[in-house]
């Protein structure tokens, strides 16, 4: 059992680290669209993710208890897409610290914790993930949804290229003591998939997953036009997720933070000889 929901928490964390103008784009539209490239121009930064599911309802109308969300923190290099993340397990029951986990372009590594280290071949201590194609290896699910959130953040950044020209200002508000300028917009992802340099693909998928092209979001960005903080919620309730998985929540509220922009990056892809492909341990589902 300990080793289906290591596999099952491996796949979920991995695919899936998102006024008006009168004739064009207002000011805030642009600066909004400009914010993951002047973001990505810092270099590197500290990164802190919460990934929180909204409580399922049942047949009954009862709803489900509140599930703590996953955190993920670490640091990001955004010139060579590459960087170091601590995955809080914790709430699953899971015993251990935090998996550690380095992404690579759309390539993810998570460091089995020795408690369960039996879920994977004699040698193997890494699991690898490419985000490009697992969610064939484990199925059109929550889990496939989620991997998406897990790698590169400048990947999830370029959701705001895609803003629409209707961005609202909704004020001055201070995000881990820098003060910054909240922003409201419905982002269109397919402009956000043909506007991005290196997430096409990935922004692609997102749509077919959640059977819909447009979602809304809120942006914290600050005096240099740097986003400080991401956070959107994701309906599922009329995407593939909930119709291939019944007790999927109707809701997951994704929420990413930068700050500490110039922070040293130490994060080295593991050696070959100590990973295992997640395929190889699904069997290739």
């Amino acid at each position: 059992m300990r080793r289906l929901v290591a596999i099952g928490v491996s796949a979920l964390l991995a695919l899936l680290f998102g006024a008006c103008g009168g004739g064009g784009a207002s000011a805030e539209a642009t600066l909004v669209r400009d914010a993951p490239e002047k973001t990505t121009a810092a270099g590197t930064s500290r990164l802190e993710i919460a990934i929180d599911p909204a409580p399922t309802q049942g047949a009954s109308g009862a709803q489900s208890a509140a599930v703590p969300p996953i955190k993920i923190t670490g640091e990001a290099d955004y010139r060579a897409h590459r960087g170091h993340m601590l995955i809080d397990l914790s709430q699953y029951g899971l015993p251990g610290p935090p998996v550690d986990a380095v992404f690579d372009n759309a390539t993810v590594y998570e460091k089995f914790p020795q408690a369960l280290a039996a879920a994977l071949p004699k040698g193997k201590s890494w699991v690898k993930v490419d985000l490009a194609t697992a969610g064939k290896s484990v199925g059109v699910d929550l889990q496939g949804l989620s991997q998406a959130q897990a790698g590169d953040p400048s990947q999830t950044l370029d959701y705001l290229r895609g803003a629409s020209d209707n961005v609202t200002r909704v004020g001055a508000e201070d995000v881990r003591g820098t003060q910054t300028t909240h922003y409201r917009a419905v982002i269109d992802l397919n402009k956000a998939a043909d506007q991005s340099p290196t997430a096409r693909d990935a922004i692609k998928s997102t749509i077919k997953l959640l059977g819909s092209s447009t979602q809304p979001v809120d942006a914290w960005v600050d005096a240099q036009g740097r986003v400080r903080r991401l956070k959107y919620a994701v309906d599922l309730s009329k995407s593939k997720v909930a119709a291939s998985t019944p007790s999927t929540p109707g809701s997951i509220i994704f929420t990413l933070d930068l700050f500490d922009f110039g922070v040293p990056v130490q994060a080295a892809v593991p050696p070959a000889d100590q990973v295992v492909d997640l395929g190889t341990i699904t069997g290739g589902r």
